[in-house]
């Protein structure tokens, strides 16, 4: 027979204090307004826990309570995100107090998640993420929370900056610019870890929240009260990737591609295509899965490819994606009517599906809706083609001027332009767009892949969850914690493998 123990009042504190934390933040997420409203109760124990905390601001709280009438407190909207920050660090520090008290069992599991949230390694050493996409500056930002100030991240990105398929073209001669993958980031607002990312990305102003009602119910994107849209305030998505790396004190190389991994006395040595080697302890791989895709873990070579089991390679192989290509067209300003017309009031995209174009997004009227600055030079939209349309056209590449005119023609058409001329244009063929297939990890709480445990390298992607920027940040976080705790002296006893997996063999993906 299980015996109920009551819990201390310490503890009862730090569950109340947690539900009017999530009783603000659904306040602050529900509504842009300057002025906050909140209950008196959940006000007065979120500013009374932390009051110490928030310097200047805590007489401002309190003249908030004074002057309040009735069961409401009004306090400015800035006021009340520094008493959310004050008291999501107190949650993280104090939390930790009920597992040591309870154990496991008696805790939820958010507050185990706060708890390993908390336990920072203060670890000094060089970690690689290769890729610098949504995934890998996730990994990074996580990683720095996780094992303090002194490690060394280091990213290597093949590109010339961040995006990876949130990538944005930027047409300087008219200043505009064009979300050429992923247009929006689509976080689950119910996940701490999405809530809290989100939040920084907006108080930062580097994006804005895009209510759903403007988007459109496409089958690719995640439609529901919980999830939150963000839009880059100017223009492109790959601000907030670059804002994550930059908070994540990470040292970001460009145009530097991973082109071999090796075990060498108890490191990685990575080699670029171009430059000289180096060596790190640890590598989480931060790239597509394997698939027809220029840049992606069957491009990557060495004795790594040796360390990946049986098991893990059918898991790999059988990830599924889609193809799709995405073409930017900037037109004249005097085209904005027609566009204006054609979306209709307030609508950021609009679906076509006819033989050739998938969706429609008006990327002028985005920058518009975030409050970034508008171009006078010229507009862009940008067309995503149909699945059977890339796939008809899959051997064809992105300088083709015959596909580009043929889409061009076909987006005229579509909005009434007649003969308008283009100003510029940017083609992008994603071989591996949207996952349709994710792998199969054996565990829902396992999204990522451990391929080696001394030393550390981890695989981590949206292929572990599902295609959107929330199912990046999922698995990005995952494997950072697991990296984390083998850098912080859990390695397995046999080095170069996992130990979890019993089907460990010598072999590559591709089963040589």
């Amino acid at each position: 027979m299980a015996v109920e123990v009551e819990p201390s009042a310490a503890a009862q504190h730090r569950a109340e204090v947690k539900r009017c934390y999530q009783s603000a933040r659904q306040v602050l997420k529900a509504t842009d307004a300057q002025e906050i409203k909140l209950h008196r109760e959940d006000y007065t124990c979120l500013a009374s826990t932390v009051l110490s905390e928030l310097g200047d601001v805590a007489t401002m709280m309190r003249e908030c309570l004074k002057s309040a009438n009735g069961d409401e407190v009004t306090a400015p909207r800035g006021a009340m995100m520094s008493l959310m920050k004050a008291v999501a660090a107190w949650l993280a520090t104090n939390v930790k107090a009920d597992i040591c008290a309870a154990g496991p069992a008696g805790v939820t599991e958010d507050f185990q998640k706060g708890a390993e949230e908390a336990a920072v390694v203060h670890w000094q050493g060089r970690v690689l993420v290769v890729g610098a996409g949504a995934t890998g500056a996730c990994t990074v930002l996580r990683l720095r929370s996780r094992l303090g100030s002194g490690a060394r991240l280091v990213v290597w990105e093949k590109a010339r900056g961040a995006g990876g398929r949130m990538s944005t073209n930027r047409q300087d001669s008219i200043g505009v610019r064009a979300d050429m993958g992923a247009p929006y980031l689509s976080l689950n607002g119910g996940d701490p870890n999405c809530s809290a990312v989100a939040d920084m990305l907006v108080d930062s102003r580097v994006c804005a929240s895009i209510p759903s009602d403007l988007l459109s119910s496409t089958t690719e994107r995640p439609l529901g009260n919980e999830w939150i849209h963000l839009a880059g305030v100017e223009g492109g998505v790959n601000d907030a990737l670059k804002r994550i790396l930059d908070e994540a004190n990470a040292e970001v190389k460009y145009e530097h591609r991973l082109a071999s991994l090796d075990e060498h006395f108890g490191q990685w040595r990575a080699r670029p295509f171009s430059g000289h080697s180096e060596d790190f302890d640890a590598v989480i791989l931060a790239v597509p899965g394997c698939g027809i895709g220029g840049d992606n873990l069957n491009k990557i070579h060495g004795g790594w490819e040796r360390m990946i089991s049986n098991e893990q390679n059918k898991r790999l192989l059988a990830v599924q994606h889609d193809q799709r290509w995405a073409f930017a067209l900037f037109f004249p300003m005097d085209c904005a009517s027609k566009f204006d017309s054609f979306f209709g009031t307030g609508s950021l995209e609009k679906i076509v599906d006819d033989s050739v174009v998938h969706l429609l997004c008006y990327q002028s009227r985005k920058v518009r809706h975030t409050g970034g600055q508008v171009s006078r030079s010229g507009l862009a939209v940008v067309a995503h083609t149909t699945v059977d349309w890339a796939h008809r056209n899959s051997r064809a590449n992105g300088r083709d001027k015959r596909l580009l005119d043929e889409v061009s023609e076909r987006v005229r058409k579509i909005v009434g332009l007649g003969r308008t001329r283009l100003l510029a244009s940017k083609v992008i063929t994603w071989k591996q767009c949207q996952v349709t297939k994710a792998i199969s990890s054996g565990s829902p709480d396992r999204p990522y892949m451990l391929i080696s445990s001394a030393p550390p390298m981890l695989l981590a992607g949206d292929y572990f969850t599902e295609s959107n920027f929330g199912g990046c940040l999922k698995s990005a976080f995952a494997a950072a914690d697991v990296l984390a705790e083998k850098l912080s002296g859990c390695y397995g006893k046999r080095r170069g493998m996992d130990n979890t997996d019993p089907t460990y063999h010598k072999r590559s993906r591709s089963g040589r």
